[in-house]
């Protein structure tokens, strides 16, 4: 009995986990994710080098968005971002199974979104695009939060030792 429930749940849709892969959190997450998949029901994909497929796909979605946090997206269509897609890859991660109904005992949830965007939010710099060397970062639109600060004139430094007696 156990077995052929297994076999059903192997045998339902996938889902796609949308992440950030310049991100030095989010990969070795993916990773440990990749590994307990042992149905191969999760696709993983990366927003800074696989952007272009993911627009295709899912053309609702934004770069933005899917760069400070991680997207779910279920075979029903359905977008579940940060904590609850975590909750969501707990339905289709047979490890998930163990952990699944202490995720939605208050005050779990509550606190599993703080904690999600405390670590998301605080994340180093590296973290929010690719290197300049990543050519599908070209593919990204520049975020809102990188503003470009002005550089100085070169005359700047001429002007300031000018002053000095």
């Amino acid at each position: 009995m156990v077995l052929a429930r297994l076999q059903r749940r192997a045998g339902r849709p996938h889902v796609h986990v949308i992440y950030d892969g310049a991100c030095g959190i989010c990969r070795p997450t993916v990773a440990v994710l990749r590994r307990l998949d042992l149905f191969r029901r999760v696709t993983f994909m990366d927003v800074v080098n696989e952007w272009p497929a993911i627009h295709l796909r899912f053309p609702a979605l934004d770069p933005d968005r899917c760069l400070a946090d991680m997207h779910v997206i279920a075979a029903d269509g359905r977008v579940f971002v940060g904590y609850d897609g975590y909750r969501a890859l707990a339905r289709v991660l047979p490890l998930g199974w163990v952990f699944l109904p202490f995720l939605y005992v208050p005050p779990v949830p509550f606190l599993g979104r703080r904690v999600y965007r405390l670590i998301a939010d605080n994340r180093p710099r590296s973290c929010t695009l690719a290197p300049a060397d990543r050519p599908a970062a070209a593919n990204l639109p520049p975020r809102p939060d990188e503003r470009l600060t002005p550089t100085p004139p070169d005359n700047l430094e001429r002007r300031i030792h000018d002053d000095d007696p």
